[in-house]
């Protein structure tokens, strides 16, 4: 305690601990200045503390004060959506190599999410050069990987798709697309988008056959034919893939059906 910055000696004043009240033996006038420095409990302390608190009354003994537990009740629309998937791990080495570890996952989505709209899609993380055999007119698609959601008045796909226009200015237009499209409208007024890069290069090869061999006949060099992005025509007669003829993508060799 400092009076006109004096310090004041502890047997000047008394101080009240528990009110926290100060008292002086000297007065002071109106005039001076009281400086006072302590330190505080950094938390409140109750004035009587209990082991066990005592009812006021016979009747509170009896009493159950039972409270509710707060429960949130959240509901959840029946959805039917299925997921599936697989995942694989390899392990290679030999005499002549180091050991190696290979691993691929593969999941697939089907089902509806809501009452209107549907989602189906594809996604995997292997990246083998493996393609499906051209000995029939459908095609298991084994490199496909897309996510694609369906409503009643809009649809829209990412990934891997088939772009089909037969209807178009330009004439007939097959291809194997890789980006996004999307389409909203009804059925007699549709508005399509999309943006997308080809998965391959277009190319036409031309050549005679010879009498009496069926194939194989080789098509490109060095490359790998798109699955399901080939046609066949002869004399411009449109051929039908396991049907009419038999198409090795790996090795880009075609070879014609006996008929």
């Amino acid at each position: 305690i400092y009076i006109n910055e004096t310090l004041v000696q502890k047997g000047d004043y008394e101080l009240n601990y528990e009110k926290g009240i100060i008292y002086l033996s000297n007065s002071i006038s109106e005039f001076d200045t009281l400086l006072c420095t302590y330190e505080k409990v950094p938390f409140n302390l109750n004035r009587r503390y209990l082991h066990h608190v005592y009812a006021d009354s016979v009747d509170t003994l009896f009493q159950e004060h039972i409270q509710e537990p707060d429960i949130e009740q959240h509901s959840f629309s029946k959805t039917d959506l299925y997921i599936s998937g697989t995942k694989s791990l390899g392990i290679s080495f030999g005499s002549q190599s180091d050991l190696s570890l290979s691993q691929s996952m593969n999941i697939n989505i089907d089902g509806n999410i809501s009452k209107d709209v549907r989602i189906e899609g594809v996604l995997s993380d292997e990246d083998i050069p493996i393609q499906p055999e051209g000995t029939t007119a459908d095609l298991e698609e084994l490199d496909k990987v897309f996510v694609s959601i369906k409503g009643r008045h809009a649809r829209a796909t990412l990934g891997d798709f088939d772009l089909s226009l037969h209807q178009s200015s330009f004439g007939t237009l097959d291809r194997k697309l890789e980006g996004a499209t999307g389409e909203i409208g009804e059925k007699d007024k549709k508005i399509s988008l999309g943006g997308a890069i080809s998965k391959g290069r277009f190319v036409t090869k031309r050549f005679e056959g010879k009498t009496g061999k069926q194939g194989p006949y080789r098509l490109a060099e060095g490359g790998i034919v798109v699955a399901g992005s080939d046609k066949v025509f002869i004399d411009g007669e449109c051929l039908v893939r396991g049907k009419d003829y038999t198409i090795d993508y790996s090795s880009c060799e075609l070879i014609f059906s006996s008929k």
